[in-house]
């Protein structure tokens, strides 16, 4: 994105050179020192990030009073490539977006490549919620700021000491350490100060930097967010630099920071720009750099199959937790070899079912959709807070893993998600760098859905839906997988043979139906005498009178699978129902009730057809 105006500054250098022209001026001018750059890039945020592109434009709209080289670059076209090309030589540097740090609970160990850096889209013109981590290691060796530039971390987890939203505050001592991470790699870019502030507006910082001479620490404790509660020490990463800490209160409420090197003044930030590059200006407007051209499968002439997953030799399933191998098969023309060093990237997407249905891979999962009208809204009693800080939501972040190439396929061992449910797994492939290939690459990558599986857990494959008449009966076929690592029941027989009287016989798991009627309850007559009973006869909902269908079920061992055949027998009453099937153990009970989705079949109940008796002959 651009900043679409001119500067005051901007507007009065056409006339400034014209009056130098025509010998106005009849003093020698000095060469002109180029203004300073001022770069804002705002990644994706999900929901929040309309907001933060507001807080980015308003920045480059205060920016852009004082200086003519403003730089915007918004999501969803934020990619790595195209900020690192508009950061080269920025004597201010505004990043709102997400932010990872350490220490963090989510790693044991400082992760450069991807932490205390920016979080950016990994493919440009995708959506404001995927996002890829772009660490210090990126910033140290591929960006070189101009001299003595400050960088300005807007509404960040981490970066000032905080933590992610709902988690509770660090110490004092953990804050400290957050702060000179996430300030190293913009200290090795070549930048003297990084300022994080979780609230406050950059605009408070923006005006004063560039037009004072005020020294930044000044600056820092001036803008309306000071709090008055500033810690110092020296910083442990970074030799010569001063590290201040501001919270909310002495120990809690880790907003704002900086991270700096004594003495740096607004107009040194300013004068700093000489020696860097100038950026193209078409038309009077301000535009970063154009990107160099990313890796495409297409060009290489590749051609790509559906990834796979498969789970670990001893584990049998894919349980949450767990660890699989996801392999991405690549064909290539003869002679064409794919570059070295290639990544896949992968990013959970949690799936909210419709119905709560799982099914066997590859299997047509049944459905059942939700019934009756939709409850109305109450209004709460107070409305809910402004977040203008959200924590990390796992099936956004985009997460490269080097991959092994062998026989025209990529594989990389991931784990799957710690919570077992439905997900969507979507693949990218990127360089050895991290960067992602062109979206064209991207988009013959399909995705998978995946049923990650609990410890105790049950896969049911069943037909979609059910056509039968009233009172009729029939076989339903469930086919059933134990797709977790526990069994479903102990051996069928304990302390001896089933002719050794001391034996103990243990019953096993069973496959238990249950018909569920979609009309009102009360408006279904109750059946007839020797008949499953009517809705009329419920006491309440799931059990409307019908007597559940019941059917033994082999011990499957984890990652077995079987048919069982339910001997159904229809409702009296035609009408529309769910028929909800569930596994029931005999030491863990219904599986539903723990949490595994029960399979749901939606069945019409039509009523018999009457048989005409044939007419008599009239010979």
């Amino acid at each position: 994105m651009t900043v679409p105006f001119l500067s005051r500054r901007r507007l009065l250098q056409p006339l400034l050179g014209a009056a130098v022209a025509l010998g106005a001026l009849a003093t020698p001018v000095a060469a002109a020192h180029p203004d300073p750059r001022v770069v804002v890039v705002v990644g994706p945020v999900g929901d929040l990030t309309t907001t933060y592109r507001s807080i980015g434009r308003a920045a480059a709209e205060e920016a852009a009073k004082w200086t003519s080289d403003v730089v915007t670059i918004f999501s969803p076209d934020a990619t790595w490539p195209a900020v690192r090309r508009g950061l080269q030589g920025a004597s201010i540097v505004v990043y709102l977006g997400h932010g990872n740090g350490f220490p963090s609970p989510h790693r044991s160990a400082p992760y450069p490549p991807s932490q205390n850096g920016l979080g950016l889209n990994p493919v440009a013109g995708g959506d404001d919620a995927a996002h890829q981590y772009f660490g210090e290691s990126f910033l140290a060796a591929d960006v070189r700021l101009a001299p003595h530039a400050v960088v300005l971390l807007s509404h960040l987890c981490y970066a000032s000491g905080n933590s992610e939203s709902g988690m509770p505050d660090p110490s004092l001592a953990v804050a400290g350490q957050r702060v000179d991470n996430y300030a190293a790699g913009w200290l090795r870019a070549g930048a003297d100060a990084v300022i994080a502030d979780t609230f406050g507006a950059p605009g408070s910082y923006l005006r004063p930097i560039l037009s004072s001479t005020s020294t930044i620490d000044r600056i820092w404790r001036s803008a309306p967010s000071f709090r008055g509660n500033v810690s110092a020490f020296p910083s442990a990463r970074t030799p010569g630099a001063v590290a201040l800490l501001d919270p909310t209160a002495p120990d809690s409420g880790f907003n704002r920071s900086l991270v700096w090197r004594p003495g740096l003044r607004a107009d040194q930030v300013v004068a700093g720009r000489a020696d860097a590059s100038p950026l193209p200006m078409p038309n009077g407007i301000i535009t970063p750099p154009e990107p160099s051209p990313p890796l495409s499968l297409a060009l290489l002439g590749a051609s790509v199959r559906a990834p796979t997953l498969a789970s670990a030799p001893a584990v049998r399933g894919l349980v949450a937790g767990t660890r699989a191998m996801l392999t991405l098969p690549v064909r290539t023309p003869a002679g064409i070899r794919l570059p070295a060093g290639l990544e896949l990237g992968i990013r959970w997407q949690a799936v909210a079912l419709d119905s709560a249905t799982s099914a066997i891979p590859g299997a047509t999962g049944s459905s059942g959709p939700a019934t009756g009208p939709p409850s109305p809204a109450v209004p709460p009693d107070v409305p809910p807070p402004i977040a203008l800080v959200v924590p990390e939501a796992p099936e956004s972040v985009v997460t490269p893993v080097p991959a092994r190439a062998s026989r025209g396929r990529l594989s990389v061992v991931l784990r799957l998600p710690a919570v077992p449910g439905r997900y969507r797994l979507v693949t990218t492939i990127h360089g050895a760098d991290g960067v992602a290939f062109d979206a064209a690459s991207q988009a013959l990558i399909p995705a998978l859905s995946v049923k990650v599986s609990a410890t105790l857990s049950v896969a049911y494959a069943t037909p979609a839906s059910l056509a039968t008449t009233s009172g009729s009966t029939s076989t339903f076929p469930v086919r059933i997988a134990n797709d977790g690592v526990r069994p479903w029941a102990a051996p069928q027989f304990d302390g001896g043979s089933v002719f050794d009287p001391p034996a103990v016989h243990r019953p096993g798991p069973r496959l238990v139906a249950t018909w569920i009627a979609l009309g009102a309850i009360g408006a279904q007559p109750a059946a007839p005498d020797g008949a499953q009973g009517g809705a009329g006869a419920a006491t309440g909902a799931g059990a409307q009178g019908f007597d559940p269908i019941v059917a033994s079920v082999p011990r499957l061992a984890p990652g077995d699978q079987a048919q069982v055949d339910l001997a159904l027998l229809a409702p009296p009453t035609p009408g529309q129902y769910l028929l909800v099937i569930d596994l029931v153990t005999p030491l863990d009970g219904s599986l539903a009730a723990t949490g595994v989705a029960p399979a749901i079949v939606r069945v019409v109940v039509a009523a018999p057809v009457s048989e005409v008796p044939p007419r008599p002959s009239p010979f």
